[in-house]
């Protein structure tokens, strides 16, 4: 079985190859990851709170 760390470390492994394919900045896959990251440890965070969050960070950021 896979553990939530490894799971974890392939998800952020895989977010970064995917933004640096697409031309995403290095922070917005970190931002990305770091969202994702706390969802995994929240189980109230759902797909409303995480693009929510998501949303926030993409306005902070222009």
């Amino acid at each position: 079985m896979i553990s939530q760390e490894m799971f974890f470390n392939l998800f952020g492994s895989q977010v970064r190859q995917l933004a640096a394919a697409n031309g995403v900045a290095e922070d917005d896959a970190q931002r990305v990851i770091l969202i994702f990251a706390e969802a995994m440890k929240n189980p109230y965070m759902d797909e409303r709170h995480i693009y929510q969050r998501l949303v926030e960070n993409m306005d902070g950021a222009e």
